[in-house]
């Protein structure tokens, strides 16, 4: 089946973005987003069992074997709700030992949300990873990206019972006649950003919505990704912010 995850190569730079690599390895296992104060928010699934000395963050990295730029990691924090059966509160955060010196996302907090940042409905959407390219392959040999929307849990065929409220469905379903035409998060892109773009004074600014977490195979008809709800977990930053 022809299906399309993530599949634009990306030719900007997006400053924020990083991988999740075991020590001194150069494949990545999960992408992750830079919030600033050296702290990296992934996905809990991601991080569950693994100490900071297990692995590093790369960041500047468009080629799948590029080195980046490395850096150790002194402390992770798994949500404390995380239950891996529903997979909810898919969330986890990694502080850097030192500052990165990278422009961060930012997180969608109240005031932005009333500012239509995000309507909650048909809203349009960057993911971005190396995952796979569909459900067999490798990994991707370049970064890519996707615009994708995000979907009503009642135009899918997930169960209602799957989706709790820490979490949202979003995907391209451009072509209804076309059921290979859809694009989406695929294996090897867990953790990494869903988040919106605006350019602001020349200077592009990022808002960060999801955390790619799951979903039924990889860009099949009617089962879109399945992503971590951002918003609801500001407090729990906030709690953590001072590493």
């Amino acid at each position: 089946m022809n299906t399309k995850p993530i599949n634009e190569k990306v030719e900007e730079t997006y400053p924020f973005f990083c991988t999740l690599v075991y020590r001194n390895e150069k494949i990545p296992f999960c992408g992750g987003s830079y919030l600033g104060n050296n702290i990296i928010m992934s996905a809990a699934h991601c991080l569950v069992h693994v100490m900071p000395d297990e692995i590093d963050i790369l960041f500047s990295k468009k080629d799948l074997y590029d080195e980046g730029e490395r850096f150790r990691v002194k402390k992770i924090i798994v949500h404390p709700g995380y239950d891996n059966i529903s997979v909810d509160n898919d969330i986890a955060l990694i502080y850097l030992e030192k500052d990165p010196k990278k422009q961060p996302i930012y997180l969608p907090t109240k005031k932005l949300l009333e500012n239509n940042i995000y309507d909650g409905k048909k809203d349009e959407f960057v993911i971005i990873g190396f995952g796979k390219e569909n459900l067999y392959n490798e990994l991707s040999m370049k970064l890519k990206k996707s615009r994708i929307q995000s979907i009503p849990i009642e135009e899918t065929n997930y169960s209602k019972k799957d989706i709790t409220e820490n979490m949202f469905t979003a995907g391209d379903m451009n072509d209804p006649l076309n059921k290979n035409d859809n694009e989406d998060s695929c294996g090897g892109d867990s953790g990494g950003p869903l988040f919106k773009d605006y350019e602001f004074n020349g200077q592009y600014i990022y808002v960060l919505l999801g955390l790619t977490s799951w979903g039924y195979g990889c860009a099949i008809e009617n089962f879109p990704g399945v992503y971590t709800k951002c918003s609801q977990y500001i407090p729990w930053v906030i709690e953590n912010w001072i590493n």
